[in-house]
């Protein structure tokens, strides 16, 4: 897994190296059926990173209120409701979700996707088909890190200029 890494010039044109994300995004997966929840920890694993588990969205929220994971795989008919109710509209510190479900209809799909999911995925699934779904995510994932850090070292850039401007003064 190669990094993410994004040049800024400041003002003096000099190049400042940052926002390396030299991480893999923490995981939540959360479904119910036990075979399937096992097989995407296990790709998961195959790929290095770490995950945690739920089985219901009341699971998942509480997991998620300890530590807000950087993905969701999630499934959307559970026990307790609609995994879909972890998926935020337009929070950008909220986790980007992939949908992993049997309910394969134009209904849910359009739900998933208006509601900010970035990805949809029909069970039953190929091995193949789901790597490259895990794959898309951290790559969304890693540019989403490259773009806050790149906005965090303009703000600092900006911050330490208007201190420079005001003390010349």
């Amino acid at each position: 897994h190669g990094f993410c890494r994004i040049r800024v010039l400041n003002v003096e044109g000099n190049t400042m190296q940052g926002n390396i994300v030299d991480r893999l995004p923490s995981v939540l997966v959360v479904e119910d059926q036990e075979e399937i929840r096992g097989l995407l920890v296990s790709m998961l694993f195959t790929r290095g990173i770490a995950c945690r588990e739920a089985v219901s969205v009341t699971d998942a929220r509480a997991q998620m209120a300890r530590e807000q994971p950087d993905v969701l795989l999630l499934d959307v008919r559970l026990p307790d409701g609609s995994g879909l109710s972890l998926v935020e509209p337009g929070a950008d510190e909220a986790p980007l979700a992939v949908v992993v479900t049997g309910a394969a209809d134009i209904d849910t799909a359009v739900e998933a996707l208006r509601r900010g999911a970035l990805d949809f995925v029909v069970k039953p699934f190929s091995v193949g088909e789901m790597f490259a779904r895990i794959d898309h995510a951290v790559a969304a994932w890693r540019s989403r890190e490259a773009v806050r850090g790149a906005r965090r070292t303009l703000r600092d850039i900006a911050r330490r200029t208007t201190e420079d401007l005001e003390r010349s003064r």
